[in-house]
């Protein structure tokens, strides 16, 4: 049963990636300095297919919190904790979002066109010296009216802790004058059975773990539940500093580590 499961899912993620692909074709020679002009186009149709994709790995997520704050008014940086390549899914089963992903993404072979095809935007973490054109790219993407998806932890972790956000990209916010929307993934169940460190390496992806087995034994889950707590929005006004401070205090309040028994949420922690 597995077996057919992972098979017949291969087969399915195969068939988006090649709908992807077609659909996409018209951006992938589109010159990359003005992106920004079409940039709404290929990140719907990109974001229309994770939220395929997620439906055929058997991805469920549940909105909470303030979840009406998504639709109300402009643009918005939305920044979260970071656990795995599934977690672009999980937000896009919702809503349509540009990705900030690194520049060692965008260099990757035929994964770097892909992503620069649905319209992400990069940022280098190992050279700076770039960092003003690239916090000035997502301010314009906000300006143009797109959500913009940013992981400040700038790594995918396993879960036990929401690690420090980093500050350069809040920058962005105050440039185009949006709030800042602190969102919390939670990963509750795979197969039925609580998420714990017992089976969590089933949906994490961090570290040196390599893609493609990773992908494989996903592939053969039966189904992910996850809960995505959408907090209140933060004034983009003022310090930089405090801003991506109350942000990762926002995500971290409503975070449930995954390295031992699930806390007991408060009904604020709930709100």
């Amino acid at each position: 049963m597995r077996l057919m499961r992972i098979a017949s899912r291969l087969v399915g993620f195969l068939v988006v990636l090649t709908s992807f692909v077609v659909c996409t074709s018209p951006f992938w020679l589109w010159p990359r300095r003005h992106m920004r002009l079409v940039r709404r186009w290929p990140m719907r149709l990109a974001c229309a297919h994770c939220a395929a994709l997620g439906r055929l790995l058997g991805l469920s997520v549940t909105l909470k919190g303030d979840a009406w704050r998504l639709q109300q008014g402009g643009a918005k940086l939305l920044v979260s904790n970071h656990l795995s390549y599934l977690d672009v899914l999980a937000f896009a089963c919702h809503f349509p979002s540009c990705f900030v992903t690194s520049r060692e993404i965008q260099r990757t072979p035929f994964l770097g066109t892909l992503v620069t095809a649905a319209g992400c935007l990069f940022v280098d973490r190992q050279d700076k010296r770039r960092l003003g054109q690239e916090v000035q790219e997502l301010a314009d993407a906000l300006t143009d009216g797109m959500h913009v998806v940013v992981f400040p932890e700038a790594t995918s972790t396993n879960g036990d802790a929401v690690l420090r956000f980093r500050r350069p990209l809040f920058h962005a916010a105050a440039a185009a004058d949006v709030p800042v929307l602190p969102l919390t993934l939670n990963y509750t169940t795979v197969d039925g059975t609580s998420v714990g460190p017992q089976n969590r390496d089933l949906i994490c992806w961090y570290g040196d773990m390599g893609f493609a087995p990773h992908f494989l034994a996903l592939l053969g889950l039966r189904g992910v539940c996850a809960e995505l707590v959408v907090g209140s929005p933060l004034t983009a006004g003022g310090d930089v500093a405090d801003l991506a401070g109350s942000a990762e205090q926002a995500v971290r309040s409503r975070f449930i580590p995954l390295s031992g028994p699930a806390p007991v949420l408060t009904p604020a922690m709930e709100a």
